[in-house]
């Protein structure tokens, strides 16, 4: 446990600011230095220490009905319908500390098919889906960014096709992030889900994959204290 230390003011210093401040370092020292453990269980509140809080600007999206996703190029949006996207309503630039500390980024969907588009004319492929989340401040084509770390990836439980005698692999993905200045160094407001279906060999059937459940949500931690 630290020392509190308090040093009296003496008759022969001025009474401002400066010298009555300086004698509360003692204090904010010892406080600081407080760890976990020497501390009971709910002894602070969000007065008294740094927390994160939600911040009132938050949205969620999800899309319940399933949609089939054939191999392209790379990635692409996921819609059904429309864009799988959250919008803060205005643009958070994490610091790590102060206002905004950190965004808070979760998706989930269950992939219930992957496989190849039509019957295969041979066997030993390989197929997956994957799953990743981009940011944008504008929410304009051409201005999202890729948030790698958030990538997740399911393989196919055989090599039937989508659609057909396949057996439903109902395999639920979740990503699940905490995202600080090094990934948004110029903020965000806009996040968007993506898939990929993607196909080992350089030659045969295309990918494909149905997903379902798809939820996408963001939330903005603020820090008290800065």
């Amino acid at each position: 446990m630290p020392d509190v230390t308090y040093t009296p003011l003496d008759e022969s210093v001025d009474f401002d600011a400066a010298s009555l401040n300086t004698r509360f370092d003692g204090v904010t020292n010892a406080i600081n230095a407080l760890q976990e453990d020497a501390v009971a269980p709910k002894a602070f509140n969000s007065t008294h220490l740094p927390t994160l809080l939600l911040a009132e600007d938050h949205d969620w999206a999800h899309r319940t009905s399933a949609g089939t996703y054939a191999e392209a190029s790379g990635w692409a949006d996921i819609n059904d319908g429309a864009d799988l996207v959250v919008d803060l309503g205005g643009t958070y630039t994490p610091a790590n500390s102060g206002p905004v500390g950190l965004i808070h980024v979760k998706f989930s969907a269950i992939a219930q098919q992957v496989g190849v588009a039509s019957p295969p004319s041979a066997s030993g492929y390989r197929f997956w889906v994957g799953f990743r989340i981009q940011s944008s401040v504008t929410g304009g084509v051409g201005t999202y960014v890729d948030i790698g770390k958030t990538a997740r990836w399911v393989g196919s439980r055989d090599i039937d096709y989508v659609g057909g005698a396949q057996i439903n692999q109902n395999v639920n993905v979740s990503i699940s992030t905490f995202l600080d200045s090094s990934d948004l160094p110029s903020g965000a407001r806009y996040f968007k889900a993506q898939v990929w279906c993607y196909d080992q060999a350089a030659s045969g059937s295309s990918a494909q994959a149905e997903i379902f459940r798809c939820q996408l949500a963001a939330f903005v931690l603020r820090s008290q204290r800065s």
